[in-house]
């Protein structure tokens, strides 16, 4: 994503998962309410009817592999978001 790029606003879906893998740069992720920066080796898993956005507000490039798939494949419980940074 080029810097200060919109991406997506908060949205959600409801037949489908959605998940995102930051590669570099830092991208700000929205989840479930949540605002947060997520720097490179950052995955979220997104499950059905969770509001969810992303965009890059920051002056660097960013990217980030964002992959989506049917609902019937049950979310991992529990698991929100992880960094290798942490």
């Amino acid at each position: 994503m080029e810097p200060g790029a919109p991406g997506a606003s908060p949205h959600i879906h409801r037949e489908q998962l959605e998940a995102f893998y930051v590669l570099d740069g830092v991208v700000e992720l929205h989840l479930d309410g949540e605002t947060f920066a997520a720097p490179p080796g950052t995955y979220v898993n997104v499950p059905e009817n969770m509001s969810h956005g992303f965009r890059n507000p920051y002056q660097d490039q960013a990217t980030a592999s964002v992959s989506s798939t049917a609902g019937e494949v049950p979310a991992t419980p529990g698991l929100r978001w992880c960094s290798a940074n942490q």
